[in-house]
């Protein structure tokens, strides 16, 4: 049987998932999983990748679901470190999107409208490192206007920012984090996906001062992560109201 996207829409027991398996570089698409952690299994142990997480208090939170080997290295394919030159563009695009209950379709779009934002933390040894040091957030992509997010939709299949002009050079784990708010505790769907980077540059006399921790510094609770229904999905009015968790943006 085909399924149409308007099929895969229409279909209310169905649920779209997507997973950022792509940098882009300066606009540029890289193989899949080249440089970006790849991802393990979903939830309850199912073998589904693309699936979002759902609760801040587990280590799922810091890059998805990530595979380990006993030894603390990363399992499967190990990711190439990309340059990336401090003030220049980068991003995250998905691959195909998934239905829960459909195959894959020839669509791929970020089904999920949400905020989204990028962080860095600093590692001299990347393919040991879980991400369970300091992060700065160096990116904030909210909304357009009280209606329409920056980040989301049919037409959407990726997100970019900039890697702040500012940022000290060195090697960096790269998180993003594209996210569905819910209204009630640990119903927020989770996106989130890392990638390895080494950030040339002079950087400036100016360094983070503000950091998160995953787990940690997100509480189910906070404002931005379960939020009133005003915000999404019906009724979307005030959307520049919206205030995303974590510390200020690096350089904003």
């Amino acid at each position: 049987m085909k399924y149409s996207l308007i099929s895969l829409l229409l279909a209310q027991s169905t649920a779209a998932h997507y997973v950022f398996s792509h940098l882009l570089v300066n606009g540029t698409e890289t193989k899949e999983w080249e440089y970006t952690r790849e991802i393990g299994y979903g939830w309850e142990g199912k073998p589904y990748r693309d699936s979002p997480a759902f609760s801040v208090d587990t280590q799922d939170i810091i890059c998805g679901y990530t595979a380990w080997n006993t030894d603390n290295s990363l399992s499967g394919i190990k990711p190439n470190t990309a340059d990336v030159v401090a003030g220049s563009e980068i991003g995250f695009r998905i691959s195909k999107t998934y239905g829960i209950l459909l195959p894959p379709t020839n669509e791929t779009f970020l089904y999920h409208e949400g905020p989204a934002q990028a962080y860095l933390s600093r590692s001299d040894n990347l393919q040991a490192y879980r991400g369970d040091g300091d992060w700065f957030k160096i990116a904030a992509l909210l909304a357009k206007d009280d209606t329409t997010w920056q980040v989301g939709g049919l037409t959407v299949k990726d997100a970019n920012f900039t890697i702040p002009r500012a940022t000290p050079p060195g090697t960096y784990l790269l998180r993003f984090e594209q996210f569905r708010p819910g209204y009630d505790v640990n119903q927020t769907q989770w996106f989130v996906a890392c990638a390895h980077i080494n950030v040339i540059g002079s950087g400036s006399s100016t360094a983070p001062t503000h950091f998160a921790k995953f787990p940690g510094t997100y509480k189910p609770e906070d404002e931005g992560i379960t939020i009133s229904p005003d915000f999404y999905p019906q009724g979307k009015k005030s959307l520049l109201q919206y205030k995303p968790p974590g510390p200020p943006v690096f350089g904003a």
